[in-house]
């Protein structure tokens, strides 16, 4: 012990033994060891119940069905864990000193340079997919280098600085993304541009939307979903311009931009086919050919004919997939073969519809070659096995007719309810050429019927045929004809209405080329309502127009015929749009059919550019007039792969979405191969958001749930909807996926939580949108707390956790208890408490996850110590000591602050910085008894002076507002504040003490995150000092 005289002649007494905890007497020690063992082990049950995964165990006892639910766990953890794996995936590494960063999705990884990045392929290789360097930015010719920091990486997020520009990366599933921010508008005049430097890879095609590369290992990737961004969220204009073969700028127009503007491009895989299926040998021209066979063998899956001509010495053959529930089969099911080389047997395939009428779908098969080019076509029959046989042939009139070469199904053209067909010759009457109708009948046999022929030599009249659907909307298919050689090759289409009394004779509409050699008329197809008007719309293509750039017409229906709407025009020489032309169904299940155009090269092959690549577009349907741009391109791997030559749509996976077939002849030495494209519309969104435990009637904050278009098409949600068990639990609070959501992008939902009763609360989130197996379902769940102390019907369950504060209150409570002038009553109360509480909880409590994780909160009061000044006399005398004490002043102002962390909605943990007041006593006494009665003093007077306090908190909820805590701890003082005078001498105890903490109050929650209360601490170093407070809480957020 030590005495040390302070400035102002104060003394401190220190300890400097080996117990720096006074407690008084030994039965205070052992009940304040006691107590805090006991709260140790509580909190050792307590990490290693909430570290364990869940598991529920019952015990039953004659007396009491009690239930202890293991508490804390999240009943989603596993799926939560797997989506936190699949996200860091994502998250930018750093290897050898190079940030790195990995994308599983769309097979790459990205490895960042000083001044750009290289994509390489995650499967191994040394080379490089693509390199790109950032030029500079500017305006004009005046573009500025910029020199970049260091790199700062932040989980899948990587960004650095140079000169006011922000350049960053965000890697997802959806791709790499690039982006700058530009804090002030870079000087001069004229678009911004941002300039780019492209390695590796040759740039296949630029357009204003779309980078295509084609890297050296013939793999494509682009550079696309450009968005610009002003301060004010407004998109700015902005656009892809290839300045030079391997340069490529981003233009915008930032005139009128409020700064900081922001750059958004991204790096993807584009569409890549789910299943490709391949040619048997070199020079089939598998793929030249393709079609939708309808359902062959009745199991509800679309199938599909395949047509090679150039198979066996071009005698030909076709071939027969069939439709699964896991998407088009790769074996063959069926093939068909031509009788003899240069049948050219498969040279075009169709489905034929059910011209029987045994409910299996037939198809048409044309062989332009036989006996000399006179030609022929064969209709073959589906059955209950998919096995087809030849039902009829059909054969042309003179050698050179090439009969054969197009063959359709026209629907009922004349309205007897039997499906009917058409058959092309161009070559016939010295290429004046002509067409065959044939009507469907009640025998199943088909009958001959009209044949047309064309206006004059050389028109090729009949090189297409198709049905137009029905372009007046009377009811009644109608038919429309392509002569391209028509007029020195200008081309004209011929459209034929339907009617009850057959196909119209004389065309009712022509539709001419504008300039010799347009080739206007090959091919022509119906593509459904792309505008939803009730008419069916068709296009007319003209693959030599303009230096055989090419273009395809689109022409609406309407009840007065047919009328030109817009043209889609190829973007180079040779480029060969509209090469073929297919619809595509309602791929985006919009109500709006869609449709396909190809661009295969249309040059001479000996002049073919080494780094020409065919493309096929997908347009989407609108409720506007037409299209304006391409919604998706698929593209071909090299040159002369003819990618595009064969193109259908089918829904081969049953799903009711409509999967797209496109056929590239000239693969693999022109074995040919055709690409399945499955699911093109598809959805990223959580299974499942769990909400923290809320009381009945309170609303949690909102939940946002991220929904991605992980797909190739824009999606389009519609209004979701609550099901289930609890929907009336939930709500939606905002939803920005009102709108379509481009590829790549995402939009937000948040949904909050209101109990409406106690326990499990589930329901599930119904997304209606366009994408299979819609709804999307998000389960949603949470727990619903009520009053513990109601009492309910059902069997019931024990809250161990939360009444291991008073357990441990209750194990030594003579010996806590024994200073305080009404402990008998007070123990007796507190047994009848304890004793309520089991009964009132029996019936119902049930541990589980807390309310909220943590609370801070403050409180405010008096504090008073217990102990009287004789009392306090006697206590320091007891030892022989012979002080007199005076003027004892026992009261004083107590506050505390605190964060209280809940493990369960009954069970915390609580941290506390107190200061429990300042305690001031006169003592007189003999000479020589200074120290010992200092020593005695600090024992015997009350704890005070700031403090630090640990406890565990039970807490009951009442109602939905009202509840009471209840709580044991230790405290232990920082600074104690006693304050004494002996002999008219000043002294001060301030060394370190512990003690004992209880508490007991009532809270009322004013608001979800705000409440108010009184309680009660006690604080225990021999005596004890009460302390009655008000206090404020405040529950952070979820």
């Amino acid at each position: 012990m030590n005495l040390a005289s302070g400035d102002s002649g104060t003394f401190f007494l220190r300890d400097r033994g080996k117990t720096s905890l006074f407690f008084g007497e030994r039965k205070f020690t052992r009940t304040a060891w006691a107590c805090l063992l006991l709260f140790s082990a509580t909190l050792l049950i307590t990490v290693t119940v909430i570290g364990t995964p869940p598991v529920i165990q019952s015990v039953s006892s004659p007396q009491l069905n009690t239930q202890i639910a293991v508490v804390g766990a999240n009943q989603n953890w596993l799926s939560r864990a797997k989506a936190e794996i699949q996200a860091r995936e994502y998250w930018m590494s750093t290897e050898a000193g190079q940030a790195r960063a990995y994308n599983p999705t769309n097979r790459y990884f990205a490895q960042f340079t000083a001044s750009g990045y290289q994509l390489l392929d995650i499967a191994g290789g040394q080379e490089p997919l693509v390199g790109v360097q950032l030029e500079g930015i500017g305006r004009g010719g005046a573009i500025t280098p910029l020199s970049f920091g260091a790199n700062n990486t932040e989980q899948a997020r990587l960004q650095r600085q140079a000169d006011g520009v922000t350049e960053w990366f965000n890697n997802s599933n959806a791709g790499l993304e690039q982006g700058w921010t530009l804090s002030t508008r870079p000087q001069g005049h004229g678009p911004l541009q941002i300039q780019l430097r492209f390695e590796h890879a040759k740039i296949a095609k630029t357009s204003d939307d779309a980078v295509s590369v084609t890297s050296q290992q013939q793999r494509e990737l682009q550079y696309s979903a450009l968005k610009v961004r002003d301060a004010s969220g407004r998109t700015i204009a902005a656009r892809f311009v290839q300045q030079a073969p391997q340069l490529v700028a981003i233009q915008l127009d930032d005139r009128n931009a409020r700064y900081p503007l922001e750059i958004d491009p991204l790096w993807t895989m584009p569409p890549s086919a789910d299943t490709t299926l391949n040619g048997l040998a070199a020079g089939d021209s598998f793929g030249y050919s393709v079609a939708s066979a309808g359902d062959v063998n009745g199991d509800g899956f679309d199938d599909v004919i395949i047509g090679a001509y150039g198979r066996g010495s071009f005698a030909g053959s076709a071939y027969l997939f069939l439709g699964s529930a896991t998407g088009l089969s790769t074996t063959i099911y069926q093939t068909f073969v031509g009788s003899a080389p240069e049948d050219l047997f498969g040279v075009s395939v169709a489905a034929a519809g059910d011209v029987n009428r045994d409910g299996y779908a037939d198809v048409l098969i044309g062989a332009s070659g036989t006996n000399g080019l006179t030609g022929s076509a064969y209709l073959y029959l589906g059955s209950a096995t998919g096995f087809m046989s030849l039902g009829q042939s059909f054969n042309g009139v003179a050698m050179k007719d090439r009969f054969g070469e197009e063959v359709a199904s026209v629907g009922d053209v004349n309205g007897d309810g039997y499906v009917d067909f058409i058959i092309g010759a161009p070559g016939r009457n010295n290429f004046n050429g002509s067409a065959n109708l044939y009507l469907g009948s009640a025998s199943g046999t088909m009958v001959a019927s009209n044949i047309y022929n064309g206006e004059g030599g050389f028109s090729n009249f009949g090189a297409s045929v198709a049905s137009a659907g029905d372009v007046n909307g009377d009811g009644i298919s109608d038919v429309i004809i392509g002569a391209y050689g028509y007029s020195n090759f200008k081309g004209r289409a011929y459209l034929y209405l339907g009617s009850t009394t057959g196909l119209s004779l004389v065309a009712d509409q022509t539709f001419d080329g504008s300039a010799d050699g347009d080739l206007f008329g090959d091919p022509v197809a119906p593509v459904g309502d792309v505008n939803d008007d009730g008419f069916a719309d068709v296009i007319i293509s003209a693959i030599g127009n303009n230096s055989r750039t090419g273009s395809a017409s689109l022409y609406l229906g309407s009840a007065g015929g047919l009328t030109l709407a817009q043209t889609f025009v190829g973007t180079a020489p040779f480029d060969g749009l509209g090469t073929n032309v297919a619809s595509a169904g309602d791929v985006n299940h919009d109500g709006y059919a869609d449709f396909l155009i190809s661009a295969v090269y249309a040059g001479f092959f000996g002049a073919l550019p080494a780094d020409h690549v065919d493309h096929v577009y997908l347009y989407l349907g609108s409720a506007g007039v037409t299209p304006a741009s391409v919604d998706l391109t698929f593209n071909g791997l090299a040159a002369a792969d003819r990618f595009g030559r064969g193109l259908a749509a089918a829904d081969v996976n049953g799903d009711s979405f409509v999967d797209l077939l496109i056929g590239a002849s000239g693969t693999n030495a022109s074995a040919g191969s055709v690409n399945v494209y499955l699911n093109l519309a598809q959805i990223n969104a959580p299974a499942t958001q769990h909400f923290v435990d809320r009381f009945v009637g309170t609303t949690s904050s909102p939940a946002s749930l991220t929904i991605k278009n992980s797909g190739r098409i824009p999606l389009r949600l519609g209004s979701p909807t609550f099901s289930g068990s609890n929907p009336g639990d939930f709500m939606i609070s905002s939803n920005s996926c009102t709108s379509d959501v481009a590829p790549g992008d995402s939009c937000e939902i948040s949904v909050t939580f209101t109990p409406s009763a106690k326990g499990p609360r589930t329901a599930k989130l119904d997304l209606p949108g366009n994408v299979p197996a819609s709804p999307t379902v998000i389960t949603l769940d949470g727990n619903g707390t009520l009053a513990k102390g109601e009492i309910s019907s059902g069997g019931g369950s024990f809250d161990l956790l939360g009444l291991l504060p008073l357990l441990a209150l209750l194990a030594r409570r003579k010996l806590l208890l024994q200073n305080w002038p009404m402990r008998r009553l007070l123990s007796q109360g507190l047994m009848i408490i304890l004793l309520v509480i089991v009964t009132l909880q029996a019936p119902q409590a049930q541990a589980q996850k807390a309310l909220s994780s943590a609370t801070v909160g403050a409180a405010a009061g008096m504090s008073m110590a217990t102990i009287s000044e004789s009392k306090l006399e006697r206590e320091i005398n007891a030892s022989g000591l012979h002080s007199q004490i005076s003027n004892f002043n026992r009261n004083d102002k107590s506050f505390e602050a605190y964060l209280r962390y809940a493990l369960t909605p009954n069970f915390a943990l609580r941290g506390s910085l107190l200061d429990l007041g300042n305690y001031r006593a006169t003592i007189e006494l003999p000479p020589g008894e200074a120290k010992a009665v200092l020593k005695a003093a600090s024992n015997k007077f009350p704890l005070g002076g700031f403090a630090v306090g640990l406890s565990a908190e039970t807490q009951w909820q009442l109602t939905s507002s009202w509840s009471i805590q209840t709580s044991v701890g230790a405290v232990a003082s920082i600074q104690r504040k006693i304050n004494l005078i002996l002999n008219q001498q000043q002294m001060a105890i301030r060394g370190p003490a512990a003690g004992l903490m209880l508490g007991l109050g009532t809270g009322y929650q004013i608001t979800p995150s705000w409440q108010i209360g009184l309680d009660a601490r006690a604080f225990n170093h021999n005596s004890w000092i009460i302390s009655p407070r008000a206090f404020v809480a405040f529950t952070l957020p979820d």
